[in-house]
């Protein structure tokens, strides 16, 4: 017999709700899923809604740092959450 179906015969008295959260949590435990913290420039421009060219402009002003790894240049998440924090309100 398969293990889920021995833990659902070990359990007959478990109410719908407990056997949906416990199902719930074997999913989210199998899809978990934690973003990288270093990131590529396609990856910054998705975050920031821009185009690479206009990432490039914003690291070549200094208001982006890079780091520079043996896989090429990378932007650690928290400076670009950073960025994004730093912007200031249009006033029109």
């Amino acid at each position: 017999m398969p293990r889920h179906k021995k833990e659902e015969a070990q359990r007959p008295e478990e109410s719908l709700e407990s056997r949906i959260e416990r199902v719930m949590e074997r999913v989210l435990d199998r899809v978990a899923f934690t973003p990288p913290e270093m990131l590529r420039i396609g990856d910054v421009a998705k975050m920031l809604s821009m185009s690479t060219p206009t990432v490039r402009k914003i690291v070549a002003n200094g208001q982006l740092p890079f780091y520079i790894t043996e896989g090429g240049k990378r932007y650690k998440r928290e400076d670009v959450m950073d960025y994004i924090n730093s912007l200031e309100p249009c006033e029109r």
